[in-house]
């Protein structure tokens, strides 16, 4: 795809979707398989969003946690908290999120691995604090991986100035505050 076609209010609502639905319906940790509806089996209806295509409204169904757009593109949410579920399910591409805060990470991520096998060069999203895990040093050592990074302060514009000073004045200098406000992978002895 070409990034200056993009179509950012698209991209926006499709961050918000992923990242607040799943918040909101009290799921906690989570991933997401982004997979084609069986109708439209190519993986570029899939992505219709960053070529800037119309999309429609998403529908969410409950029973089966899923979000689906007109196109037929599909997200399916599954939670963290049971690796199990992900046995069966494929995809083409999944996005975590607070990869680093799942009880089960590695079992977890394993499961959801064997269920990305389709298209030509299925791809996984980590959003997430990077906490120091086996996991998360062994995803960074992949040759494989990119890497974006974005400290809590490149977000200040859609943050609270009362927050934003709040935790400058606490967490400005120490682990927690490099971690968590500026995205640094601590190895153990930071």
């Amino acid at each position: 795809y070409n990034k200056s076609t993009i179509n950012a209010n698209y991209f926006f609502f499709l961050v918000l979707t992923l990242i607040a639905l799943p918040r909101l319906l009290g799921l906690g940790s989570f991933l997401l398989f982004l997979a084609a509806a069986l109708a439209r089996p190519f993986l570029p209806s899939a992505y219709a969003f960053l070529a800037g295509k119309h999309l429609g409204f998403p529908i969410w169904s409950p029973t089966n946690s899923t979000l689906t757009w007109e196109n037929g593109a599909k997200a399916v949410f599954f939670s963290a908290e049971d690796p199990e579920r992900l046995r069966g399910p494929q995809a083409y591409s999944a996005w975590t999120d607070e990869l680093c805060a799942w009880r089960n990470a590695q079992e977890t991520w394993d499961m959801m691995m064997f269920g990305l096998r389709l298209g030509r060069k299925p791809q996984v999203f980590v959003t997430t604090t990077p906490k120091t895990t086996k996991l998360l040093r062994g995803i960074i050592a992949d040759d494989k991986t990119l890497i974006s990074t974005g400290s809590t302060f490149d977000n200040a514009a859609n943050l609270a100035g009362t927050f934003l000073d709040a935790v400058k004045k606490t967490y400005e200098g120490t682990r927690l505050g490099r971690q968590e406000l500026y995205a640094e992978v601590l190895d153990e002895a930071s």
